[in-house]
């Protein structure tokens, strides 16, 4: 009897152990340290701009202020747009410039780490702590634009905004979060991070990048197809 037993409980046991043995994303490091940037607007001009070079972007998809006026003074407000995964600044627009340009805000469209690339593995390097540097270096430079902060975003920008609320309280003035990504909307979503979660998804979609059919206006402003590793590493973040 007790032979029966282990003859089908071993390999149950074995599978177990193997799955809580297998590959996990790396858990990600929130640094809270805040980077420092120019506080003159020429200079703050001149950083945005170098940062930008050192990537072949698509066109229209790069990070830029807008200005309330051209004296490219502080205003009493200033507005960071945080974008969501996959997307660009195009995805708030035109409602961030309508917006600061309503109540004469300085406006900063950022864009996040690894979007906006023109490559052919998109978003492979997609990271939380990536993205998370992306959002302190967003609101510093929203702080050198403005007396005050206030937070605009869409989807996931909405899960940076969150946090940089919480960690910067005195930081943030306010929130506009539109859509806010704070769980995927998937019910297995879970397994993406877990063990074999990279596994499993390739298994399931087939390949090693999730593909959308083309489209000429989200062709230049959101990344239609990218790697399996990105939606495991936005599973560790949300």
């Amino acid at each position: 009897m007790n032979k029966k037993i282990m003859y089908f409980t071993f390999p149950v046991i074995l599978l177990v152990a193997i799955y809580f043995m297998g590959p996990t994303p790396a858990k990600p490091v929130y640094d809270p340290a805040m980077p420092t940037v120019p506080q003159n607007a020429e200079e703050l001009e001149k950083y945005v701009a170098l940062q930008e070079s050192k990537h072949q972007l698509k066109p229209d998809n790069e990070a830029r202020i807008i200005w309330a006026d051209s004296s490219k003074k502080k205003t009493p407000y200033s507005v960071v747009y945080i974008h969501g995964f996959s997307a660009s600044q195009e995805e708030g627009d035109p409602i961030h410039k309508s917006f600061a340009k309503k109540f004469g805000c300085n406006l900063y469209l950022a864009r996040m780490a690894d979007h906006g690339v023109d490559t052919t593995n998109q978003l492979q390097y997609f990271s939380p702590d990536r993205w998370w540097a992306s959002s302190k270096e967003a609101l510093a430079i929203g702080k050198a634009l403005g007396d005050k902060v206030i937070l605009m975003s869409t989807s996931t920008g909405g899960t940076m905004s969150i946090m940089l609320a919480a960690e910067y309280p005195q930081d943030v003035y306010a929130m506009i979060n539109m859509s806010p990504n704070i769980e995927i909307n998937d019910g297995n979503a879970w397994l993406l991070n877990n063990p074999w979660g990279l596994q499993i998804a390739r298994q399931v979609i087939g390949g090693d990048s999730r593909v959308f059919p083309p489209d000429s206006l989200k062709d230049k402003y959101w990344n239609n197809n990218y790697r399996l590793e990105a939606i495991v590493q936005l599973q560790e973040l949300v």
